[in-house]
C-alpha cells in the first residue's frame, strides 16, 4: 500500500515538472550556486541587447515562477518536499529585499550628502549678502564723490555703487531695493557717501538732497533779462540755455501760479516769463530740470508780491505789493512791466521814484492823445532807450545775422506800455511803481558815468528845458 501511495506521489511530482529552462526546483542548499550561474549568464548577454527589454522578460519570468511555486505548494502531498519548495520562495524574497534595502540606503545617503551641500552654498551667499547689507565687512569710512545720471536704473545705479567702492554685490542690493519698494525715486546729481554705509543709508541717501554736492549759488542781479538768466544758468550747468528759454514760454506754470496764468498777450510777447522771475540770490542743483529752477523763481515772486508786506505812505497797516495794486486799480502785470523799465533806465533806487513819475505822467496823457499839461505832443508814446533792442541789453548784442533789427517793444514806434517787461525788476523798482514822487515831469535824461563820477539825473517838464538837460549832460 504505501509503496502504491509512493509511486503515486512520484507521478505527480513527474507530471508537475516545469518545461521553462532553468526553472526547477532548485534545493536551497544549491541556491547561490544557481543564483551566480544566472548572474554569469546576465552578464554574457549580447550587448546588443536592451536593458528594458530584459528587464521586462525576468519580470515575466518572475511572475511565472511564482505562480508555479504557488501551484507546487498547492499540489504538493510531500511535507518535506513543501518545506523545500517554501524556503527556496523565501530565499528569493529575501534577496530581493535586501538588495533592495542596500540600495536604499546608499540613495538616502546621496541624497542627505546633496541637502548638506545644498544647504551649505545656500548659507555661504546669504552670509555674503548679509554681510554687504549691514556694511559688517566694508569698514573703510573714507567718502567718496559719485554721480548718478537723468533717470538712472537701479541697474546703473547699482553698478555705479559697485565701482566706487560703496557695495560689494549689486545682486544682493537690487533685491533689497525690490523688497523694500526703492528701485525708482533716486535723484539726479553728485552725492557724497561713505564706503561703509549700510543699504539702507545708501538708499535714503540718493533718494534725499541732503548729501548732494553738485550745489551751486546763482545771484541773479536786479535788471537783468530771461536770455542773461539763461546764459548764466547753462555756464554754470544747471540746465541747458535753449531749454530754459523754451521753458519760459511754456503754459505749463498757469495753472499753479495764476498771476502766470492772467496774462493774456502771450503771442505778442518774447519771453512770456519776463519780469517774474524774481532776481535773488539761489541755491541749484546742476543738471537740474528747466521747470524746477523756473518754479523756484515763480515761487519767490509770488512770496514777494502776494505774501510779503510793506510800508506805504498814507496807510496805517502794511500791505502787499498785490493789494497795494489793487488799491490804485493798477494789474500786477502793468506793475511788474512799469518796473521793468525803470529798473533799466534808473540810475540808482532815489532816481527811481522820479522816472516813475515820469512813465506815470506821461501814461496819463494817452486819455488826451499825448499832449502834457504844457502843451508838448507825442507824449503818449514812452520814447525809453532801453526798450530800443529788447530781448538784447544793447545794439552790439543783436546778432550779426539780424541787420536792422527793430524790437517789437521799442517804445518810440508804439503807445503806452510795451507787449511784457523788459527784464525782471528789483523790489525798489516795484515799490517806486507803486509810490512815484508827485512830479510835472515828462522828461529825464543821465550823463554817462565816469571813472570819477557816477551817471547824473536831469528832469524837465517841458521839451524846450529838457533839451536844455540834454546839452549839459552832454548829450547833444
Amino acid at each position: 500500500m504505501a509503496e502504491n501511495y509512493e509511486d503515486e506521489r512520484q507521478k505527480k511530482v513527474d507530471s508537475f515538472k516545469l518545461n521553462i529552462q532553468d526553472e526547477d526546483y532548485i534545493p536551497a542548499e544549491k541556491y547561490e550556486d544557481k543564483i551566480k550561474s544566472g548572474h554569469q549568464a546576465q552578464n554574457e548577454r549580447p550587448e546588443t541587447e536592451e536593458l528594458s527589454d530584459y528587464t521586462m522578460e525576468l519580470d515575466e519570468k518572475t511572475q511565472v515562477i511564482d505562480a508555479l511555486t504557488d501551484k507546487k505548494i498547492d499540489d504538493c502531498d510531500d511535507i518535506k518536499e513543501k518545506t523545500k519548495i517554501k524556503d527556496t520562495k523565501w530565499y528569493d524574497k529575501f534577496k530581493k529585499r535586501k538588495k533592495s534595502a542596500k540600495y536604499g540606503c546608499l540613495f538616502k545617503m546621496i541624497w542627505l550628502v546633496a541637502v548638506i551641500t545644498v544647504g551649505i552654498i545656500i548659507s555661504q551667499i546669504a552670509l555674503v549678502g548679509i554681510n554687504d547689507l549691514l556694511a559688517i565687512k566694508r569698514t573703510d569710512e573714507s567718502v567718496v564723490s559719485i554721480s548718478i545720471p537723468k533717470d538712472a536704473t537701479i541697474d546703473q545705479i547699482s553698478q555705479i555703487l559697485l565701482d566706487n567702492g560703496v557695495i560689494n554685490n549689486t545682486k544682493f542690493f537690487k533685491f533689497y531695493a525690490k523688497m523694500t519698494k526703492a528701485t525708482d525715486g533716486y535723484n539726479q546729481g553728485t552725492f557724497e557717501l561713505r564706503k561703509n554705509m549700510d543699504y539702507e543709508a545708501i538708499i535714503n541717501a540718493l533718494q534725499s538732497t541732503q548729501s548732494r554736492t553738485d550745489i551751486v549759488t546763482i545771484r541773479f542781479t536786479e535788471g537783468m533779462s530771461i536770455m542773461e538768466y539763461a546764459d548764466l544758468l547753462e555756464k554754470n550747468q544747471i540746465c541747458t540755455k535753449n531749454e530754459f528759454l523754451e521753458c519760459c514760454n511754456s503754459d505749463i506754470f498757469d495753472e499753479d501760479y495764476p498771476f502766470i496764468g492772467a496774462i493774456n498777450n502771450s503771442s505778442d510777447r518774447y519771453y512770456k516769463l519776463e519780469g517774474y522771475l524774481f532776481p535773488d540770490t539761489y541755491n541749484f542743483y546742476q543738471n537740474s530740470t528747466p521747470e524746477s529752477v523756473i518754479r523756484r523763481l515763480l515761487a519767490n515772486f509770488r512770496n514777494k508780491i502776494y505774501s510779503n508786506k510793506y510800508r506805504f505812505e498814507g496807510y496805517d497797516k502794511k500791505m502787499t505789493i498785490a493789494a497795494m495794486a489793487d488799491n490804485l486799480n493798477i494789474s500786477i502785470d502793468d506793475v511788474i512791466n512799469i518796473a521793468s523799465i525803470i529798473q533799466a533806465e534808473a540810475a540808482n533806487e532815489n532816481d527811481m521814484y522820479n522816472i516813475s513819475s515820469v512813465i506815470h505822467n506821461r501814461l496819463s496823457t494817452i486819455s488826451n492823445g499825448g499832449v502834457s499839461l504844457y502843451g508838448d505832443g507825442g507824449l503818449n508814446k514812452l520814447q525809453s532807450d532801453a526798450t530800443l533792442y529788447y530781448p538784447y541789453p544793447s545794439e552790439d548784442d543783436v546778432p550779426e545775422n539780424m541787420v536792422g533789427f527793430v524790437s517789437k517793444y521799442n517804445t518810440y514806434n508804439i503807445e503806452g506800455l510795451p507787449a511784457g517787461a523788459i527784464c525782471n525788476p528789483s523790489m525798489a523798482a516795484i515799490l517806486a511803481t507803486l509810490e512815484p514822487n508827485d512830479t510835472n515831469y515828462y522828461f529825464f535824461c543821465h550823463s554817462k558815468a565816469t571813472d570819477d563820477s557816477t551817471a547824473k539825473a536831469y528832469y524837465a517838464s517841458t521839451l524846450y528845458y529838457h533839451n536844455i538837460n540834454l546839452r549839459e549832460a552832454g548829450l547833444l
